[in-house]
């Protein structure tokens, strides 16, 4: 689920439930959890640390409409200023099939779980992400991670179904709370040498409201790396 885009601005769009979809055959929990009803929308506050430096902005996460992507009725869904996520509704999952930035089409894996229909505990599933925050710490060109856009293979776990959240929006009561985890080799030193990359993914999503909060480390032993961290926290919501 969380996929990730290709900076630390794209990270993991999963939101909360509405009535509206049950027909399609997905069962209640997915929808519960994830809404596609057009016209509701989400404010965040998002905090990044890369390079040990923490910046600060906001992203409007909206439901605009449905469209049809390859023969295959989508779910629109906005994150500002500029991109756009196409949604499929299945009856196993919500899949993220498609992602524009800026009008142009990204080269995003072409399906990605964002919210399965099975949310017991303990029930697992894979999906890519990328490495979006962890940096060189070195000035050389070929050194620099972001630049590469590399792949990670995530393993996400639904790890509790009870979980109480306060956060801006207010507090709430029986979230599912997803962790996801996954590692990969980099190049470091020019080339000569390779660091192991750990990705930590936290995301806890209120029943009828959605993803409340979201925390994602991406951490390394090496010397030429740089730590980074994420975190998404619900400002306000509505129709």
């Amino acid at each position: 689920m969380l996929p990730v885009g290709r900076n630390a601005t794209k990270s993991f769009q999963l939101l909360a439930a509405t009535l509206s979809i049950l027909s399609s055959g997905c069962s209640d929990s997915v929808s519960h959890y994830y809404p596609l009803e057009t016209g509701l929308w989400w404010d965040y506050r998002i905090h990044t640390t890369i390079l040990d430096k923490p910046q600060h902005h906001r992203v409007l996460i909206s439901n605009i409409g449905m469209g049809v992507h390859h023969g295959r009725k989508v779910y629109i869904q906005r994150r500002s200023p500029a991109t756009e996520n196409y949604l499929q509704l299945t009856p196993d999952a919500i899949l993220r099939v498609h992602t524009k930035v800026a009008a142009k089409a990204t080269d995003h894996p072409p399906e990605s779980i964002v919210m399965p229909a099975n949310v017991e505990v303990g029930y697992t599933w894979m999906s890519e992400s990328r490495l979006a925050l962890i940096e060189s710490r070195t000035f050389a060109r070929q050194d620099k991670l972001r630049r590469l856009d590399l792949p990670v293979e995530l393993t996400f776990t639904i790890t509790a179904s009870d979980e109480i959240i306060e956060v801006s929006a207010g507090r709430f009561e029986h979230c599912i709370k997803i962790d996801a985890t996954g590692e990969r080799f980099v190049p470091t030193d020019r080339g000569n040498a390779r660091a192991k990359v750990r990705v930590q993914h936290s995301q806890w999503f209120a029943p009828g409201v959605g993803l409340v909060k979201s925390e994602r480390n991406e951490t390394s032993d090496s010397t030429f790396l740089i730590p980074g961290y994420y975190s998404q926290n619900l400002l306000r919501y509505g129709q």
